[in-house]
């Protein structure tokens, strides 16, 4: 009787032992990878740039930083959706959400938009005011074309 209930032991033990193992390799699958690739307007890789996933149902933060070439990497996340931030001195900072699911090794790429100057701030365009608020328009026109040629793609400054 002894001998039996041994084995009924131990043949237990091999069961739940081999169910552990087979529920731990189910939980490792579901774990997932996300890269990606920051960039400027240009093209441009961005490093350095602080980069935050948050899991919203769990509460869980994740963050990182980018490599010269302005990718990252992260290893053993959830499937699930994310809310992920990019945050970057000079550079408007970024917010979206993405979608991780298992067997998908997709790398996203995400654009940071630099923050536009402030005319104020410039010397050029600070020096074109002062002269169109004088009435010498011709030397303000001047000064306008330096800090248009500077910033070309500023609304403000146009």
């Amino acid at each position: 009787m002894r001998f039996v209930a041994r084995r009924t032991y131990v043949l237990l033990v091999v069961i739940f032992t081999a169910w552990l193992a087979g529920s731990t390799s189910i939980g490792m699958a579901q774990e997932v990878v996300v890269k990606g690739k920051v960039i400027d307007p240009g093209g441009a890789p961005l490093p350095d740039v602080k980069v935050t996933l948050l899991d919203p149902t769990t509460g869980m933060k994740f963050g990182l930083k980018t490599k010269k070439d302005g990718k990252f990497l992260k290893f053993g996340l959830p499937t699930g959706t994310y809310k992920i931030k990019l945050e970057l001195e000079g550079y408007l900072p970024f917010e979206s959400e993405i979608r991780v699911d298992f067997g998908e090794g997709e790398e996203v790429q995400l654009t940071l938009e630099k923050i536009p100057p402030k005319i104020s701030e410039d010397p050029d365009l600070a020096e074109g005011l002062k002269h169109f608020q004088t009435g010498d328009f011709a030397k303000a026109i001047e000064y306008f074309e330096k800090g248009s040629a500077k910033f070309p793609d500023s609304v403000e400054v146009n």
